[in-house]
C-alpha cells in the first residue's frame, strides 16, 4: 500500500468549510446586532422614535458595511468593527445610570439597556476569538 506523499495530507482541513463557518458566524452576529437595534427602536417611546432613528440609522449602515467587509475577507474591516463595538459598549455603560427612570417605566427599555453589554461582549469575543472568523480575514489562509 502506497504511503501519502506528506504525512499530514490525510489530516488536512478544508479551508472552504472554515471560511463558510466564519461567514455563517458573521451572518448570525449581524442578525443579532440588528435585532437588538430593532428592539431598541420598538421600545423607544413614540415621541423619541424619530431621534432614535436619526442616531441608529447611520450606525446600522456603517456596521453593515463593516460586516460586509469582513465577509469579503478585508482584515481592516474587522479591526474597525471591533473598535466601533467597543465604543458603543463604552457609551452604553456610561449612559445606563441616566436611563434608570425610563427603565422603571418601560420594561423593554430595561431589557434593551441591560442586554446590549452582553450581546456586544459576545460579538466582540466571537470576532476576536473564533478561529473560523480569524481565518476568514487572515492572509495566511487565502
Amino acid at each position: 500500500m502506497a504511503e501519502p506523499a506528506h504525512p499530514r495530507s490525510r489530516h488536512r482541513r478544508s479551508r472552504h468549510g472554515s471560511v463558510l463557518r466564519g461567514r455563517i458566524y458573521l451572518t448570525l452576529f449581524w442578525f443579532l446586532l440588528h435585532g437588538y437595534h430593532l428592539l431598541g427602536y420598538l421600545s423607544t417611546p413614540e415621541y423619541a422614535k424619530r431621534g432614535y432613528a436619526k442616531l441608529e440609522a447611520p450606525m446600522a449602515i456603517i456596521m453593515t458595511s463593516l460586516f460586509v467587509g469582513v465577509f469579503c475577507r478585508q482584515s481592516w474591516a474587522r479591526y474597525l468593527l471591533l473598535f466601533l463595538l467597543l465604543y458603543r459598549l463604552g457609551c452604553t455603560l456610561v449612559f445606563v445610570p441616566t436611563q434608570t427612570e425610563q427603565m422603571l417605566q418601560n420594561p423593554l427599555v430595561a431589557i434593551d439597556v441591560l442586554f446590549y453589554p452582553v450581546l456586544a461582549g459576545c460579538i466582540i469575543w466571537g470576532i476576536m476569538c473564533i478561529p473560523s472568523i480569524r481565518r476568514l480575514v487572515s492572509r495566511t489562509y487565502a
